[in-house]
C-alpha cells in the first residue's frame, strides 16, 4: 500500500518557507512514514503533491499566537522550533539557550562593535550561534528563525544536551528529534503569517476588548477612564491599520510593533486592567514558559499599582537618582534580610533561556523630552521606568524584590527610539540622546569599568577623569554573593554629569564680557565645580564665530549625594575694559577685569531633569553697595534676591540644563556629539577613586590681599598676576588653566580704590609630575590707574612654592605670602632672592592669602605616607635614614595618617605593605595590623565613610596585587589572632577578613603561576552536562607545567609542589575550623564576632571556588552552618545565618548532585528550627521565603529536574504554619504562598503518595491533621484573597489550576481513610473534619471570581490552557460525596452551606452538582429519620446567612427560586421514598424563600425603613407560625436593632417583647444564644424585660415600662424573694412616675398616606396607610421624606378620593394629609353615641366632665397618643351659605372621616394598613361644645405646668390666656350665647337640650379654669408685665360678667 501511495504521489513540490497549518481534524497515520496530529496542533508545510502535504509539528493552537516566521524576524527567538515544539521540552529548549548565553560571554567585544546595529541583526541569517547571541547581549531579539539557524541550534546542542535529555522524563520527546511525516491535505487549514504573529494578535485581540469597555466607560459615564481608553485605542487602531496594510514598509512595521505591546501594557497598568507578564518573543508568560518562581518575580517588578508595604518601598526608593551603567552584574546579593523570593537571581543568569524574560512597559511620549532611549552598549534592561522618568525600584535598597535583567527585544528598543528627536550640528544640546534616565541595578550590584590612563605628552597627565568611567577592562573580581556586599558600590555613588548649553546672553554690556559658569552647593556652602568661561565681544558674541550654538560644557562627577543637596548655577559676569564704565576719561590700551554682575539659579526638578532639556531665564543681578562683595554676591542673591537690584534693561542669560545620569563613558557612549564638547573638572575628587586612575591638579584660589595706601590719597586698584616659574626664573609655559584653556598667567579682576580686595577666583596649576617640585608660584602685585598706555610696574611680588622640603605637596589650607618690595621683574625676582646682596625687602603689614587644594593621585601631603611608599628606596636594610625601628613606628602610626591620603593611595600603600610583609620583617603582625586597618576603612559601614571605595580594592586584588608569598604570613596572622582571646583585635581583624582571604587566594595563585602550577576546579554545573543521577561532580588537579617564559630560581619537585598544596589548604582550612569554633561560644560578648564572622562568610566561601573542590568547600560550609547556635533572642545573628545559607542554595553546591545531599539536608534541619520559633518576624519570614525559592528555583531551572522537589516536601508543615503566623498585609506571606504552589506544582502523584503514606503514615493522626490543616489553609486562601493581587492573572491561574491538582490527589487518600472508618465503623472527630474542610474548600473553588470571566476572550484563553477547571473537578466532587453514603447526614451542619451556594453560582454544570448533592442529603436524613426537618431547619438558616448582604437581592432571584424549587420537586416527585413529605418541604421553602426575597431587595435606605419592617414582620410571622423559634428569633433582634439605629426606641422595647413573650417565668435551663449565656428561661425573661424598659425610658414610654415593672415586681416580692431587686425596681418605677407626671413629652403626629396609580408595587398599589411621624416631625418633612422614597410620584392636593381615571393610571400618584389620634376613651364614647343615635349625628368629647375626677393633662395627652388604633381627619363645611354679617357659629358643620389599622400604636413597627373608614358629621353645636371643652384642656394643662415649675418659658401661657379673654370679651362667647342659647334655637333644636346644657358646663368649666389660669399667671410673670396682667383681670371680669346664663 505504501509503495501504491508513493506511486502515484512520487511528485512532490516545494513550498514557501513561511508556510503554516492548524490541523482541523485528528489524524492517526497508520504508515511509518505519516505522522499522527490533533486537533489545533501547527505543523509546518515544507513540500505538498496532489492530496497530502510533508511536514512537521511544530505546536499546538494554543501555542500557535506565539509563533512568528520569517516575514517579522525582530520577535523570532533564535531556538524558535524547538521552543514551541511542547510544553514538555522547556527543560531542554533552555539549555539550547544556555549554549548561547555562554558563547554571548565570550563575545562581549563583538557587542561593543554591534552597538548601533540593533535593526540590521537580520542581515546575519547564516551566522552561528556566537553571533546570534551576540544580537541577545545587544538587548535585541531579531534573532533570525530561518531554518539555516535552526539547524544550526539543533546541531549545536547535540553534544550539549545528550545528559539532560536523560534527567527528563524518558517519554518526552528529544529535542533534536522533530516529528516529520505526511498528512493529508484535507486536514490541514493554510493560515497567513499574521494568523500566527503575536502582536498583531494580540492587538486584534485588545482593539475588541478595549472597545467593548470603551463603550461601557460612556453607559457609566467614567469620563476619565473614558479619556484614558479612548487615547490609546485610538493610537492602536491607527497602529493596526498599518501593520496590516502592504503599502507599509517592514521596517516601519517592526517599529510599530515594538511599540504596540509597550502601550498594551501601560493601558493595561492604568486601567487596572489584568496585567501581563512577557517572554523576550513577546508571548504572555505562563509556568508552562517560564520558570515559577521567575513568574512571582516578573508579577512583582511589573506590578506599579499595588497598594502595598511593598510598592510604597518601590515609589520611595524611585524618587532618588540610580545610575546607568553599561554592564549589569548577573549575581545577586545575599545580604538583605528583606528580600522576598522575587529578589533571587542565580550567579550564573546567562546560563538560561527563563532569566531573559521580558517586562514590558511603555515610555510615554511627554517622558523625558518626547522619546526615551536606552544605551546601546547596556548588556540587559534592568529597569522599568515611569513617565516621570523615575524608575520604579531603587538599586541597592533594601527592597523585597529587586528588579532583574532582562533583555530586550530589537523592536522594543526601536520602539523605545522611536520618538528621538533628531540631531542638530548647530548645538550639541539638540543632539543629546535622550537616555533612559535610571537603569535600576539588581540587588545594587552596578556594571563598572576600570579607568584608562589617558596621556597628553610630556608627562602630562589628563584632568579630565571621571570616576567609575573608562575602558574595556571590566571589574570580574567583585562577588555580589557577599553578604558583606564587597562586590556592590554603596548606593550613594551614582555619578551624574550636567550638560550647560548657553542659548541667548540677553544683557547689553558694552564691552568684552566673560561669563563663569560653576556649581555651587548652598548646604556646604563652597563650589563644588571649576569655572566654565565664556568670552563674548562687546556686541554679545563669541569670539570665534563657530562657536556659535556650540557654548556648552558638562559639569562632570556629580554625585547623588550632591544632587540632592540645594544646588545653584552660578555665573559671574566679569566686563573687560575701562576702570570706570561713567568716566569721562579716555580709555587706554590696557583693559582690566571688573566685577559686573551676578547671576543664580536653582538646580530643583523643574529646572534640570534626566534625559530632558529644560530652559531657564537667569536674571543678572549687580550689588548697590561697594564692589569688594562681589565675591559673596552669589550668596546674597542666593539668600535674599530682593536686596539686589537687577541690571537695567537686562533680560537675563537663557541657559538649557540637562542631568545625564552615568559615568562619563557610558554618558559620551550614550551621545557621542558630547565628544567634543568642554568638560569642567569636579572642584576635589569623586566619591570613588579606582586603581589607575590618574589625576594631578592642584588648585589655587586667591582669596584676599591687605596692602598699603602708600603716599596716595586714595586706596589703590590692585591686580594681581600669576605666572609659574622656576627657582631660576624661567617661565613655565601654559602652566596654568582658567576659564576655557590654558594660560601661561593669570590676571586677576580689579577692585576699584579697595586696599583689601577679596577676589576669591580659582585656577588650577597644569605642570607635569617631574615639574610640581621646581615650580613657583610667582605674584606680581601692581596698582592700576583709570586711564593709561602701559601696565605699570609691580609696586610688591610674592612667591609660592608647591612643594616642602621633604618632597610633600603644601598642606591644604590658606597661605599668607607675604610681599617683597623689589625692582626686579618676574623672571629676575626668584634668582634675586639667592643673591645676599640684594635690596629686596619685605613690605610690613602687606600680604595676599591663597589657598591651596590638591587633588592628585600621585603626590601627597603626608610625609609619613611619603616615607611608608619609598621605603625600598634607601640604602641597606631600610636605608640610614630610616632605621628598621622607624618603618616599625611608621607602621603602628599608620592610624594617624589622614585616612583620604590613605584611599588616594590604596594601591601605592598595600604595595609597600605586603613588599615589607615579603622582606620577612621581625614583627609580620605590624604589617597584618595596618592591612586589616585600612580595609577597615573600606568595610566598616558604621565607621568608615569610605565604604565606596570597596569595588577599588576589588579591582586591585584582581589586577594590580602581585604578591606571591604573602598567603603565608596572612594566614599564620589569622591563625594567630584567631586563637588569641584580644576581643578588640579579634574584632577588627574579622571586619577585614574578606579581603584577607581574598589577599590570600590571589597570592597563591600568583605563587602557582609563578611555579608552573596549574589548579583546575572543574564542577559540572553546566545545565547541558547534567547525567542521569544529577550526580555533578568536582575534581581539583594540580599539575605542574613547563613554560619557558618563567625563570625559576628555585624549582620545586612535583612532590614538593603537592605538599605545599596540601600544607596550604589544611592551613586555610585550619582557619575556617577556628571560625568554627568561634561561632559556638556562647558568651555574650561574642554575639558581635560571630555575626561579623557570618556577615564576611559568604564572600570568602566564594573565594575558596578558586583552590578548593566542591567536596572540601561543602565540607567547609557544613561544619561552619552547625557551629552557629539558633538563640531567639539574637535576631541579627539569626538573619546573617540565613544569609549564609541562602547563599550556599544559591550556589554550586546546590547545583552538584554529591554535594547537594549533604546541603539540603543541613539546609532543611536549620531552616526548620528557625521556622518554628514563636519569635519568628516578618523579616524572618521573608528571608526563609527567599531560601526555598531558591532551592524551588535551581531545581526547575538550573538543575531541570523536576523530581528532586521531593527533597523539599517535608517543609510544608513549617511552610504552612509561616503562611498562618504571617500578617495578612505584609509580602512575605505572599512570598511563602507562593513557595506553597510552586511546591505542590512540581510534585508528581508519587510524591504525594510517599509523603502521605510513608512519611506521615495513614495510621495516626498526623498524616489526617496535616490534610485538614491543609485544606483549611487554601480555603482560607482562596476564600479571602490574600494570596495574588487581583490583575495577577497570569498567577492567578496558576493558583486554581495548582489547587485543583492538590484536592483531586487528596481526595483519593480521604476515600482511603473512609474505607477505615467503614471496616471499623469508627466515625471521629478527625473524619468530620476532613470531610467538611474538603466541600468547604471545594465550594469555595466552585465561587471563585478569577474562575467566572465575563469577558469572553478572556475565557477562551484561558480555558485553551487549562481548560474548565471548574467542571474537572465536578467529577471528584460528585465520587467524594456518594461514598459518604449514610455518613452524609453527619456533615448536615457543615455542608448545607456549601452545597447551596453550588446553586447560587452561575454555571450550569455547578448548579446541577449543587442540587444533586443537596437532594442526597434530604434523601439521607429521610432515611434516618424519616423528616427533612435538620436539613429544612439548616437549610432556613444559612440561606439566611449568604443572603444577609448587599448582594441578597441578586442572589434570591426569581431565577434562582424557580430553578431551586422545580428541580428539587422533580427529584423528589420521582422518588417514591421520600412521598408526600416532599411537597409540604418544597412549599414550605418556597414561601419562606419568597418572604426572605422580599426583605433582602429592599434598599438599605432610611426612606425604605417601614417597608423593611413590614417585610421582617411578615417573615417572623411565617416563622413563628411554622415554630421556628431560633430564625425567629434571631429576627427579632435584628428588628430591635434596626429600630435602635433609627432612633425608634418604643418599637424597639415592643419588639424585644416578641422574643419575651416566647418564655414562661420557669427554670427550665436555656443554651447559649447570641449575646445571651447559658441560663434559665427566668434569667432570660428577666434581662429582656429590663432590656426594654430601658429602651422605653430613652424613648419616654414610661407608662409601658411601668407595666413590665409590676410583673417583675410580683416576681421579686412572691416568687424569687429578692427584695434588694426589689427595692430598685420600685425606686426606679418611683422615678419613672415622676417623669410621667413633670417631664413634657412631644408626642409624634401620624399621617394617612394613599399610593394611587398602578406604578406602584402589588404590595401598596390602591392602599391607604396610617404612618407614625418622627418626634417633632412635620407635615412638610414628611411630606418630603415619602417623595424621596417615590421621586416620581405626584402629590395630590386635595382630601377626596381620587377619580377612577387616576385610579386605573400607570402613573403614581400620593395623597397625605395629617390626622389625629382617637383615644380609647373617645372611640368609646363614640359608639355609644352611635348606638344611641342611628343618624350618627352625635358628638364625641373628651371623658373630662364636671361631674367625673379631673385626671393629670400629661396622663391625658399621654393616653390621648398611646395605645391607639382609631384616626381622625375633620374638615369643616356649610350646608347653608352664611349671609354678610351674619353669625358663622349657627351653621358651621363638621365631618369626620375615621380610620381604623389593625394595629395599635405604639407598635414594632411605624406604618400600618388602614382597614376600616367611615364618616361622622358633627352639627354646629357639638363643634362648639369640642371646642370649647379642647381649649379647656390646652388651658388647664399650661396651668399645671407653670403652678409646678415644668416650664419657664412664660410667654406662649400669655397669649393662650389672652387670646381666650380677648375673643371672649369680643364677641367670641357672645356668639355661641346669641345663636345656641337664644329661646328660637331651642325651640327648633328640642332634642339638643343635653347639648346645649354640655356647652353652658364647658363655658362655666372655661371661667373656672381661666380663674385658675389668671391667678398662676400673676405669680409667674415679671413685674414688667404687671399691667398686662390687670389688664386680664379687667376683661376677665366682663367675661365672667357676660356669661352669667
Amino acid at each position: 500500500m505504501s509503495r501504491l501511495f508513493l506511486a502515484n504521489n512520487r511528485v512532490w513540490n516545494n513550498v514557501p518557507n513561511d508556510t503554516i497549518g492548524v490541523a482541523l481534524f485528528s489524524f492517526n497515520g497508520t504508515e511509518p512514514h505519516q505522522i499522527s496530529f490533533s486537533v489545533g496542533e501547527v505543523l509546518q508545510i515544507e513540500e505538498e503533491s496532489t492530496n497530502w502535504y510533508r511536514g512537521k509539528i511544530i505546536g499546538s493552537n494554543s501555542t500557535a499566537i506565539t509563533m512568528t516566521t520569517a516575514t517579522s524576524p525582530a520577535l523570532t527567538p533564535a531556538n524558535n522550533s524547538n521552543n514551541n515544539s511542547n510544553n514538555d521540552n522547556n527543560n531542554d529548549n533552555n539549555d539550547n539557550n544556555n549554549n548561547n548565553n555562554n558563547n554571548n560571554n565570550n563575545n562581549n567585544n563583538n557587542n561593543n562593535n554591534n552597538n548601533n546595529n540593533n535593526n540590521n541583526n537580520n542581515n546575519n541569517n547564516n551566522n552561528n550561534n556566537n553571533n546570534n547571541n551576540n544580537n541577545n547581549n545587544n538587548n535585541n531579539n531579531n534573532n533570525n528563525n530561518n531554518n539555516n539557524n535552526n539547524n544550526n541550534n539543533n546541531n549545536n546542542n547535540n553534544n550539549n544536551n545528550n545528559n539532560n535529555n536523560n534527567n527528563n522524563n524518558n517519554n518526552n520527546k528529544n529535542n533534536n528529534t522533530i516529528v516529520r511525516g505526511i498528512f493529508p491535505k484535507s486536514y490541514v487549514a493554510i493560515k497567513n503569517v499574521q494568523d500566527f504573529d503575536i502582536v498583531t494578535n494580540e492587538l486584534t485581540q485588545v482593539i475588541r476588548e478595549w472597545g467593548a469597555l470603551l463603550m461601557k466607560y460612556y453607559k457609566e459615564r467614567k469620563i476619565n477612564e473614558y479619556k484614558v481608553m479612548k487615547d490609546r485605542l485610538s493610537l492602536l487602531i491607527e497602529w493596526h491599520s498599518k501593520i496590516v496594510s502592504s503599502a507599509t514598509q517592514p521596517q516601519e512595521v517592526r517599529e510599530i510593533k515594538g511599540k504596540v505591546i509597550s502601550k498594551i501594557e501601560e493601558g493595561r497598568r492604568l486601567m487596572g486592567l489584568d496585567m501581563i507578564v512577557r517572554t523576550p518573543n513577546s508571548e504572555p508568560a505562563h509556568e508552562n514558559n517560564t520558570g515559577i518562581i521567575q513568574l512571582y518575580r516578573m508579577h512583582h517588578e511589573l506590578d506599579t499599582l499595588k497598594y502595598s508595604k511593598f510598592t510604597q518601598q518601590q515609589i520611595t526608593q524611585a524618587s532618588s537618582i540610580l545610575p546607568s551603567s553599561t554592564s549589569i552584574s548577573s549575581s545577586s546579593s545575599a545580604s538583605s534580610s528583606t528580600n522576598s523570593p522575587s529578589s533571587i537571581s542565580s550567579n550564573n543568569n546567562n546560563n538560561n533561556n527563563n532569566n531573559n524574560l521580558i517586562l514590558q512597559t511603555s515610555t510615554s511620549s511627554n517622558s523625558l523630552g518626547g522619546s526615551t532611549m536606552l544605551s546601546s552598549s547596556s548588556a540587559s534592561l534592568s529597569s522599568i521606568t515611569n513617565q516621570s522618568g523615575s524608575s520604579a525600584s531603587g538599586a541597592g535598597s533594601a527592597s523585597m524584590i529587586p528588579t532583574l535583567n532582562h533583555s530586550l527585544s530589537g523592536n522594543s528598543l526601536a520602539s523605545l527610539m522611536s520618538n528621538g528627536q533628531s540631531l542638530s550640528s548647530s548645538s550639541p544640546s539638540n543632539a543629546l540622546k535622550k537616555s533612559t534616565p535610571f537603569q535600576s541595578v539588581k540587588n545594587g550590584s552596578i556594571g563598572r569599568k576600570s579607568l584608562s590612563r589617558t596621556n597628553t605628552g610630556d608627562g602630562f597627565v589628563s584632568s579630565s577623569i571621571s570616576a567609575g568611567s573608562g575602558g574595556t577592562n571590566p571589574i570580574g573580581g567583585i562577588n555580589s554573593n557577599s553578604s558583606g556586599g564587597g562586590g556592590n558600590i554603596n548606593n550613594n555613588y551614582q555619578p551624574n554629569q550636567i550638560f550647560l548649553d548657553l542659548r541667548v546672553f540677553m544683557c547689553a554690556v558694552g564691552e568684552e564680557t566673560e561669563l563663569y559658569f560653576s556649581i555651587y552647593n548652598k548646604n556646604e556652602g563652597k563650589f563644588i565645580s571649576e569655572e566654565y568661561q565664556v568670552g563674548l565681544t562687546q556686541l554679545g558674541m563669541p569670539h570665534d564665530i563657530d562657536k556659535i550654538g556650540k557654548l556648552s560644557t558638562l559639569f562632570l562627577d556629580i554625585s547623588k549625594k550632591e544632587m540632592q543637596a540645594e544646588l545653584y548655577l552660578v555665573v559671574r559676569l566679569i566686563r573687560k575694559g575701562k576702570m570706570l564704565v561713567d568716566s569721562n576719561k579716555k580709555a587706554g590700551v590696557v583693559q582690566y577685569r571688573r566685577p559686573f554682575g551676578v547671576s543664580v539659579l536653582r538646580l530643583t526638578d523643574d529646572k534640570i531633569a534626566v534625559g530632558k532639556e529644560i530652559e531657564s531665564i537667569m536674571t543678572i543681578y549687580t550689588s548697590s553697595s561697594q564692589e569688594t562683595t562681589f565675591s559673596l554676591l552669589h550668596e546674597v542673591a542666593i539668600k535674599n534676591p530682593s536686596s539686589l537690584q537687577s541690571v537695567p534693561k537686562a533680560k537675563g542669560i537663557c541657559v538649557a540644563l540637562t542631568l545625564l545620569p552615568g559615568d562619563l563613558t557610558t554618558v559620551l557612549n550614550d551621545n557621542p556629539v558630547l565628544q567634543d564638547v568642554q568638560r569642567t573638572n569636579k572642584l576635589g575628587f569623586p566619591e570613588v577613586i579606582f586603581p589607575g586612575a590618574v589625576r594631578n591638579d592642584i588648585f589655587i584660589t586667591l582669596e584676599t590681599g591687605e596692602y598699603s595706601q602708600d603716599r596716595k590719597t586714595s586706596a589703590k586698584n590692585v591686580e594681581v598676576l600669576v605666572q609659574v616659574r622656576t627657582e631660576e626664573g624661567e617661565l613655565l609655559t601654559n602652566a596654568l588653566f582658567y576659564g576655557d584653556r590654558l594660560k601661561s598667567e593669570y590676571k586677576s579682576m580689579v577692585y576699584y580704590h579697595t586696599n583689601q580686595p577679596h577676589w576669591s577666583e580659582t585656577f588650577r596649576i597644569n605642570l607635569p609630575i617631574t615639574m610640581i617640585d621646581k615650580a613657583y608660584l610667582v605674584f606680581s602685585i601692581r596698582h592700576c590707574t583709570t586711564s593709561e598706555n602701559k601696565e605699570r610696574p609691580p609696586f610688591a611680588m610674592s612667591y609660592l612654592k608647591l612643594t616642602n622640603p621633604d618632597g610633600t605637596v603644601i598642606a591644604n589650607k590658606t597661605h599668607s605670602i607675604s610681599s617683597w618690595k623689589t625692582s626686579k621683574t618676574m623672571e629676575e625676582f626668584l634668582p634675586s632672592l639667592k643673591d645676599p646682596n640684594n635690596k629686596n625687602a619685605i613690605r610690613k603689614g602687606e600680604v595676599t592669602k591663597v589657598k591651596v587644594l590638591l587633588c592628585s593621585t600621585m603626590l601627597t601631603q603626608n610625609l609619613s605616607l611619603l616615607t611608608l611608599l619609598k621605603w625600598n628606596q634607601y640604602n641597606g636594610d631600610l636605608g640610614d635614614v630610616v632605621t628598621k625601628m622607624d618603618v616599625e613606628t611608621i607602621l603602628r602610626n599608620i592610624t594617624y595618617v589622614d585616612q583620604i591620603e590613605i584611599i588616594k593611595f590604596m594601591q601605592e600603600t598595600f604595595n609597600a605593605l605586603f613588599s615589607i610583609l615579603d622582606t620577612k620583617i621581625s614583627d609580620p603582625d605590624l604589617v597584618f595590623n595596618a592591612i586589616t586597618w585600612i580595609i577597615g576603612l573600606l568595610v566598616d559601614e558604621k565607621t568608615s565613610r569610605y565604604t565606596n571605595f570597596r569595588p577599588v580594592l576589588d579591582v586591585y586584588i584582581e589586577n594590580h596585587f602581585k604578591s606571591t608569598v604573602s598567603h603565608i604570613h596572612l594566614i599564620g596572622a589569622l591563625k594567630r589572632i584567631l586563637a588569641n582571646d584580644s576581643f578588640k583585635t579579634l574584632m577588627t581583624t574579622l571586619k577585614s577578613m574578606e579581603y584577607i582571604l581574598k589577599f590570600i587566594v590571589t597570592s597563591k595563585k600568583n605563587f602557582d603561576k609563578l611555579n608552573g602550577i596549574t589548579t583546575t576546579t572543574t564542577t559540572n554545573n553546566d545545565n547541558s552536562h547534567n547525567n542521569n543521577n544529577n550526580d555533578n561532580t568536582t575534581t581539583t588537579t594540580t599539575k605542574t607545567t613547563t613554560n619557558s617564559n618563567i625563570n625559576l630560581t628555585k624549582p620545586k619537585t612535583t612532590t614538593a609542589i603537592s605538599s605545599t598544596n596540601d600544607s596550604f589548604k589544611h592551613d586555610l582550612t585550619s582557619v575556617f575550623s577556628a571560625l568554627s569554633t568561634l561561632m559556638k561560644r556562647t558568651e555574650g560578648n561574642y554575639i558581635g564576632a560571630q555575626t561579623t564572622a557570618l556577615k564576611i562568610f559568604n564572600s570568602m566561601f566564594n573565594d575558596l571556588g578558586q583552590l578548593f573542590s566542591i567536596e572540601e568547600r561543602c565540607t567547609i560550609a557544613q561544619n561552619f552552618v552547625d557551629s552557629v547556635r539558633y538563640d531567639e533572642n539574637f535576631k541579627l545573628l539569626n538573619m546573617e545565618k540565613m544569609n549564609v545559607i541562602s547563599n550556599l542554595v544559591e550556589g554550586d553546591l546546590f547545583i552538584d548532585g554529591s554535594s547537594r545531599k549533604i546541603l539540603i539536608a543541613t539546609v532543611k534541619r536549620h531552616l526548620k528550627i528557625h521556622m518554628v520559633s514563636n519569635s519568628c518576624s516578618v523579616e524572618d519570614t521573608t528571608k526563609h521565603a527567599q531560601i526555598i525559592a531558591i532551592m524551588i528555583e535551581q531545581i526547575q531551572v538550573k538543575i531541570k529536574d523536576t523530581s528532586l522537589i521531593w527533597e523539599l516536601v517535608d517543609l510544608l508543615p513549617e511552610i504552612m504554619r509561616a503562611i498562618v503566623i504571617s500578617p495578612w498585609n505584609d509580602f512575605s506571606k505572599l512570598d511563602m504562598i507562593h513557595n506553597l504552589y510552586s511546591i505542590f506544582y512540581l510534585m508528581e502523584p508519587i510524591h504525594y503518595d510517599n509523603y502521605i503514606q510513608k512519611t506521615l503514615g495513614t495510621d495516626g493522626n498526623q498524616c489526617w491533621n496535616f490534610i485538614s490543616n491543609l485544606l483549611q489553609l487554601i480555603n482560607q486562601l482562596l476564600s479571602t484573597g490574600s494570596t495574588y493581587p487581583e490583575n495577577w492573572l497570569t498567577l492567578s491561574m496558576f493558583q486554581y489550576s495548582t489547587v485543583k491538582k492538590v484536592v483531586t490527589q487528596i481526595s483519593k487518600y480521604i476515600l482511603e481513610k473512609l474505607k477505615i472508618v467503614n471496616q471499623k465503623n469508627d466515625w471521629t472527630d478527625i473524619d468530620l473534619q476532613l470531610w467538611s474542610s474538603f466541600f468547604s474548600l471545594s465550594t469555595t473553588y466552585f465561587k471563585l471570581k478569577g474562575l467566572n470571566f465575563s469577558e469572553t476572550h478572556k475565557q477562551n484563553s484561558i480555558k485553551s490552557r487549562y481548560g474548565d477547571m471548574r467542571n474537572d473537578l465536578i467529577p471528584t466532587i460528585q465520587q467524594m460525596w456518594q461514598s459518604l453514603d449514610r455518613h452524609q447526614i453527619k456533615l448536615l451542619p457543615t455542608v448545607i452551606s456549601p452545597f447551596l451556594e453550588l446553586m447560587l453560582i452561575n454555571h450550569t454544570n455547578i448548579k446541577r452538582l449543587g442540587i444533586d448533592l443537596y437532594y442526597q442529603l434530604l434523601k439521607c436524613e429521610f432515611k434516618e429519620y424519616r423528616s427533612f426537618i435538620k436539613v429544612e431547619t439548616e437549610t432556613i438558616n444559612t440561606l439566611d446567612i449568604i443572603t444577609n448582604s448587599p448582594e441578597g437581592s441578586e442572589i434570591l432571584d426569581e431565577k434562582f427560586r424557580r430553578f431551586f424549587s422545580q428541580n428539587l420537586e422533580e427529584k423528589m416527585s420521582a422518588d417514591p421514598l421520600v412521598g408526600e413529605q416532599s411537597k409540604i418541604f418544597i412549599r414550605d421553602m418556597t414561601i419562606f424563600l419568597e418572604l426572605l426575597y422580599q426583605l433582602r431587595t429592599l434598599p438599605d435606605r432610611p426612606e425604605f425603613e417601614d417597608d423593611r419592617t413590614i417585610a421582617c414582620m411578615k417573615l417572623m410571622s411565617y416563622l413563628k407560625q411554622t415554630d421556628r423559634q431560633d430564625t425567629y428569633t434571631k429576627y427579632v433582634h435584628l428588628l430591635c436593632n434596626q429600630h435602635i439605629s433609627n432612633g425608634n426606641y418604643v418599637e424597639a422595647g415592643n419588639t424585644l417583647l416578641l422574643h419575651a413573650d416566647l418564655l414562661e417565668w420557669s427554670d427550665e435551663p436555656l443554651e447559649e444564644y447570641g449575646e445571651f449565656r447559658q441560663q434559665t428561661k427566668r434569667e432570660r425573661k428577666e434581662r429582656l424585660y429590663k432590656q426594654a424598659i430601658e429602651y422605653f425610658d430613652k424613648g419616654k414610654g414610661w407608662e409601658s415600662a411601668v407595666s413590665l415593672m409590676k410583673q417583675l415586681i410580683i416576681q421579686y416580692e412572691e416568687i424569687q424573694l429578692d427584695y434588694q431587686k426589689l427595692a430598685d425596681i420600685l425606686q426606679q418605677e418611683s422615678t419613672f412616675y415622676r417623669k410621667i407626671i413633670n417631664v413634657e413629652r412631644f408626642f409624634s403626629e401620624y399621617f394617612r398616606v394613599g399610593y394611587y396609580g398602578k406604578g406602584f408595587d402589588s404590595n401598596i398599589q390602591g392602599k391607604e396607610f396610617i404612618y407614625k411621624g418622627y418626634e417633632l416631625e412635620r407635615m412638610s418633612d414628611f411630606v418630603q421624606r415619602i417623595q424621596t422614597k417615590f421621586p416620581s410620584a405626584k402629590l395630590l392636593t386635595y382630601t377626596e378620593l381620587p377619580p377612577i381615571e387616576i385610579l386605573d393610571s400607570n402613573q403614581q400618584y400620593l395623597q397625605i394629609f395629617s390626622v389625629k389620634p382617637i383615644s380609647k376613651e373617645q372611640l368609646l364614647l363614640l359608639n355609644q353615641s352611635s348606638n344611641n343615635n342611628s343618624n350618627n349625628n352625635t358628638t364625641t368629647t373628651s371623658t373630662t366632665t364636671n361631674n367625673k375626677k379631673s385626671i393629670s393633662p400629661a396622663l391625658q395627652k399621654y393616653r390621648q397618643n398611646n395605645n391607639i388604633s382609631t384616626f381622625v381627619y375633620s374638615k369643616p363645611f356649610k350646608k347653608v351659605k352664611t349671609q354678610k354679617g351674619g353669625n358663622e357659629f349657627k351653621d358651621l358643620w363638621i365631618i369626620n372621616n375615621y380610620y381604623v389599622v389593625d394595629d395599635s400604636f405604639p407598635t414594632t413597627h411605624r406604618r400600618s394598613e388602614i382597614t376600616n373608614h367611615f364618616e361622622v358629621e358633627l352639627s354646629p353645636i357639638e363643634n362648639a361644645v369640642n371646642s370649647i371643652m379642647a381649649k379647656n384642656i390646652e388651658i388647664a394643662e399650661m396651668t399645671s405646668k407653670h403652678d409646678n415649675g415644668i416650664d419657664s418659658n412664660i410667654s406662649p401661657f400669655t397669649m393662650v390666656l389672652k387670646g381666650v379673654i380677648d375673643a371672649a370679651v369680643n364677641g367670641g362667647v357672645n356668639l355661641y350665647k346669641e345663636v345656641f342659647f337664644s329661646k328660637e334655637y331651642i325651640q327648633e333644636n328640642p332634642d339638643k337640650k343635653p347639648i346645649i346644657d354640655k356647652l353652658r358646663n364647658a363655658l362655666h368649666h372655661q371661667v373656672q379654669v381661666l380663674e385658675k389660669g389668671l391667678f398662676v399667671h400673676s405669680k409667674v410673670c415679671s413685674v414688667d408685665m404687671n399691667g398686662l396682667q390687670d389688664q386680664l383681670n379687667i376683661m376677665f371680669t366682663r367675661m365672667r360678667n357676660e356669661l352669667e346664663l
